[in-house]
């Protein structure tokens, strides 16, 4: 990005900052998706030590700076089982039927996401409020048409040395049967620092009303005395308009 019309000190025009960059890959038709230990749903559901549900999951993530309205709240029933979560996509009405239009659609993408966010329940190594952001992905492959996912699956890195404000995963889309849709591995999560949290609520424009004098009251209007035409019925409201 960069912003219109500035200028540096020499008088040249403010370079670009570079944001994010990434490599498009077209695969081969007989890619395998890199999964193969998903366990079965049924099975992984029936072994969990922990659920939550979805009320219960976006109030841990307000809790964390991460106020979700409803129409970006997508993930339904979660199940955690150690350092995998899995978790059944509940998606707003309007993202819906938007989905056939996208090889794989934003908002499906960012509820996937979210699943990572549970783990935030129980990290004893993390601020209970500490805000978590995405910083980084790895890859991102598509191997069948992520529309008709229903559970998304996430798995957690083990924590590497130095580097506990930080949370990687690998998160995967998964179709009725558990079958791998798409796959997005090495999603790292970053810790804000405490001051660029509390500054979030000032990166965005507010309304903010400036109390202002009441303005002096205008002097009527006076009309000079003349003659005035009236058409109308005269016992209608021609008349009415000529008796005032």
């Amino acid at each position: 990005s960069r912003p219109v019309n500035v200028e540096d000190a020499s008088g040249s025009p403010v370079a670009w900052l570079l944001h994010a960059r990434g490599t498009v890959r077209i695969g081969t038709a007989d890619g395998e998706p890199p999964l193969t230990q998903v366990p079965a749903v049924a099975a992984f559901q029936g072994d969990a030590e922990a659920t939550f549900a979805k009320a219960d999951h976006y109030q841990m993530m307000a809790a964390h700076g991460l106020d979700y309205g409803a129409s970006f709240q997508g993930i339904g029933q979660i199940w955690r089982c150690g350092m995998a979560v899995l978790a059944t996509l509940d998606l707003p009405e309007a993202v819906t039927p938007e989905l056939p239009c996208y090889q794989l659609h934003p908002a499906l993408l960012d509820v996937a996401f979210q699943s990572v966010a549970t783990f935030l329940h129980t990290a004893t190594t993390h601020a209970a409020t500490a805000t978590y952001l995405p910083v980084a992905l790895q890859s991102l492959q598509v191997y069948q048409a992520p529309q008709q996912a229903v559970y998304t699956y996430a798995i957690l890195h083990p924590p590497q040395t130095g580097m506990t404000q930080r949370l990687t995963a690998d998160v995967y889309l998964l179709d009725q049967e558990g079958r791998t849709l798409a796959a997005a591995q090495g999603l790292v999560l970053q810790q804000l620092a405490a001051d660029e949290a509390a500054d979030l609520d000032h990166c965005l424009y507010q309304v903010a009303w400036q109390p202002q004098p009441l303005p002096e009251p205008a002097a009527p209007l006076r009309t000079k005395a003349g003659h005035w035409l009236i058409i109308g019925a005269a016992d209608g409201l021609g008349a009415v308009v000529a008796s005032q």
